[in-house]
Parts: C-alpha cells; sequence; structure tokens
C-alpha cells in the first residue's frame, strides 16, 4: 500500500484518538479489503444515480408524449383541456407548468447520468486518485 494512504489513515487516526499497529499481520489484509469495499461501494452508488437519472429521462419523454396527445385531441376535437386551448391555438397554464417539468427534468437527467458515468469511470480506472481524495476531504478541518 502507498505510504501516502498509510499516512492519511494514520492522521486520520491521530484525529480520532485511535492508534494503528501497523507491525500486526491482520491489519494490512484489513486496511486492504476495507479500500476494495469502499470503491465497490462507491461505484454502486454511481451505477444507482445513472439508473434513476435514466429514469427521469423516461419520465420526461412519458410526460412528452402526454402533453402531444393532448395537444393532438384539443386540436382534433375543437375543444380545450388544462394542456391546450384549441380556440386561441395557444398553450394553457397546465401545459406550461407541464413543459417546464418537462424542460427541468430532461437537463436533470442529461446533466446526472454525464456527471455519475464520469465518477464512474474514475472510480473504475483510478480508484486509489478517487480514495486520496476521500480521505483528504475527511480530513480537512471544518471552519
Amino acid at each position: 500500500m502507498s505510504d501516502q494512504i498509510i499516512k492519511l489513515l494514520e492522521y486520520m487516526g491521530d484525529k480520532v484518538g485511535v492508534a494503528i499497529d501497523w507491525t500486526q499481520e491482520n491489519v494490512m489484509p484489513y486496511v486492504e479489503d476495507l479500500v476494495k469495499r469502499f470503491i465497490t461501494l462507491n461505484i454502486v452508488e454511481c451505477i444507482l444515480g445513472i439508473a434513476l437519472f435514466l429514469g427521469l429521462g423516461i419520465v420526461s419523454i412519458i410526460l412528452w408524449k402526454f402533453y402531444c396527445y393532448s395537444k393532438e385531441t384539443a386540436l382534433r376535437d375543437k375543444s380545450s383541456n388544462f394542456i391546450y386551448d384549441a380556440y386561441y391555438k395557444e398553450i394553457n397554464f397546465g401545459g406550461q407548468l407541464l413543459i417546464a417539468g418537462i424542460a427541468i427534468s430532461a437537463a436533470a437527467s442529461v446533466i446526472g447520468t454525464l456527471v455519475n458515468i464520469s465518477e464512474l469511470i474514475k472510480w473504475i480506472i483510478v480508484p486509489e486518485f478517487q480514495i486520496v481524495k476521500e480521505i483528504a476531504y475527511m480530513i480537512q478541518p471544518t471552519v
């Protein structure tokens, strides 16, 4: 294991008040197992985030289809509904809210998916760098 990670773990132990005896034979396998589980946890979190944001994208597609169906129905029947006013040929307040919701959920879906894919790639390719970043974040003094 890298000396930097050992130093960071010792520093964290000092902060918490725990002394780590690195001469014990079972310490290194435990730390390595802990690091592997931490990497797996973050990979699973990224995958769940991707699934969540893709689900949000599917919801925005379903809402868009609902908007189009409501507009077509209003124009075909020459009647108004809460989405579209066929007489004035304009979007009602409900339609405006629906379009805003669609835009926000679609944007969040794209951005969230890309961010989670980026994090997933980092955790898969260079997990050591991510671990050092996480530990450094944990031990930084709070203001």
